[in-house]
């Protein structure tokens, strides 16, 4: 793209020039591409490793070239809660952000989607949502790049500006996908179309594009920072060698990664299944051990349940509870939990909370595999698959569906109760809620039980007194 006088004018793609070098470094992509592409489609364990192993590095870099101090780490828990916590920093907000942009992105090219003005706004609006006043909005006003030898266009060019970029873009299905890519971006972020999140959102473009060309997004590493301004910079006058290389070096090293990881899935492959049969009966073994434990531990703390309902039953005539027991799953059943995170016929109890002979209340006690939280005080390597009791409850109307996925009543804080670390484990809603990702979600608790009474008193009371009103 080029500035004459105060106009800005779109370089064609279909004219750009390439070196020989920058030719071959092209050709080189397609041939490691075709290669990889024949091996497709690979094994589940191979598509995970590689978004494990390659999101992290490129949504990181991206935030740290824009001077967002966050860490590989960071990143990594983040994509694993994907939710941030009312006292969550304004890293932490840029991280969730660039997170969901990426996947918004990766989304839009899955469904081959052309590029929009529309969805390039959505990019940005992500991206800044939360952070900046106007995400997803043109610029409202000119801006300067201090150190930059070509300015961005004013405000008011910015909207034909963007339409024009991507006229010219659907017209370039000639050319090579990081040809593409590079173009886009480089065009994207001379416009600057946007008051902040340009950089973020011109990579998230560029990587849109090589998806659709059948790559791997290869964002920019932080490690070419310097380099990549200074592509960014020969770009604007109509040079796009050193972009085009950049992009080049990446998505290869990016194909020998997954080539690497394929052929290490490969070469275990009849190394595991020969091991699988042995580990197979060994793990059983362990497992039955570990459900013994977990089932004496479950029906200790129903019996207590039942013993003190009981109890409450023969001191009072005003309030009564009617506990009906099931049968504590089998191994099997255990197994098909921890395994698919639910099975049928789970219940382990049912209670109906009455006053004065009044049914006013119903619960149920069930199993189910714990989900993986923001406030899990243990790691997700513990609580792997993990069997939980879990209650849910409401009305004792006919009709009336429960809710098993999502107990929500803020009167009753029992939640669950877990058997981690040679303990039992209670979870309870703390009484507040944080934004999540699917919008408000309860923060929860977790004390060690040294003794279930607590936890059956505590559950009562919440009923009785403050669901059903008895202290008022």
């Amino acid at each position: 793209m080029e500035a004459s006088g105060n106009m800005t004018i779109i370089l064609d793609p279909n004219s750009i020039n390439l070196s020989p070098e920058t030719v071959n470094l092209l050709e080189e992509v397609s041939e490691a591409a075709e290669k990889l592409n024949s091996l497709k489609p690979f094994d589940e364990d191979v598509d995970h490793r590689v978004t494990r192993e390659f999101l992290p590095d490129r949504v990181t870099a991206s935030l740290n070239i824009e001077g967002i101090a966050v860490t590989r780490r960071q990143t990594l828990l983040m994509m694993d809660s994907m939710t941030l916590s009312a006292s969550g920093s304004k890293e932490e907000r840029e991280l969730l952000n660039a997170l969901r942009a990426d996947e918004f992105v990766y989304d839009l090219a899955k469904r081959d989607e052309g590029i929009s003005s529309l969805s390039i706004r959505e990019i940005n609006k992500l991206i800044l949502d939360g952070v900046r006043d106007g995400a997803g909005s043109f610029r409202d006003q000119d801006v300067q790049i201090s150190g930059s030898q070509f300015q961005p266009p004013d405000f008011m060019s910015v909207p034909p500006l963007v339409s024009e970029m991507i006229d010219k873009f659907q017209h370039t299905l000639g050319l090579h996908p990081v040809v593409r890519a590079a173009w886009l971006h480089g065009t994207f972020t001379k416009i600057h179309p946007f008051i902040d999140g340009n950089g973020r959102t011109g990579r998230l473009i560029q990587d849109f594009v090589l998806m659709q060309g059948g790559l791997y997004p290869t964002g920019i590493p932080s490690s070419m920072r310097d380099n990549y301004y200074d592509a960014l910079e020969q770009a604007d006058n109509g040079k796009w060698d050193d972009l085009c290389q950049m992009i080049c070096q990446v998505e290869l090293n990016l194909i020998s990664r997954v080539q690497a990881i394929v052929d290490e899935v490969k070469s275990r492959g009849q190394f595991v299944s020969l091991l699988a049969a042995k580990a197979k009966e060994k793990k059983v073994g362990r497992l039955h051990k570990q459900y013994v434990v977990w089932r004496q531990r479950m029906e200790n703390f129903l019996h207590l349940l039942t013993k003190t309902c009981d109890e409450v039953n023969n001191a009072s005539d005003v309030i009564q509870i009617r506990t009906e027991t099931f049968e504590i799953i089998s191994f099997e059943k255990w197994k098909e939990v921890s395994d698919n995170g639910r099975a049928a016929n789970t219940w382990a109890a049912k209670q109906t909370w009455l006053i004065d002979g009044v049914a006013l209340y119903r619960t149920i006690l069930f199993f189910r595999r714990h989900d993986f939280r923001p406030d899990d005080v243990f790691s997700t390597d513990v609580l792997y698959g993990t069997v939980a009791l879990k209650i849910t409850g409401g009305e004792p109307i006919l009709g009336v569906k429960y809710n098993f996925d999502a107990f929500g009543d803020a009167e009753i804080h029992f939640r669950e109760i877990l058997w981690v670390d040679e303990r039992l484990q209670l979870l309870t809603f703390a009484g507040e809620t944080r934004t999540g990702r699917f919008g408000n979600e309860e923060v929860w608790k977790t004390e060690e039980l040294t003794e279930s009474s607590s936890a059956i008193q505590g559950l009562i009371e919440d009923i009785f007194m403050r669901k059903l009103g008895l202290g008022a």
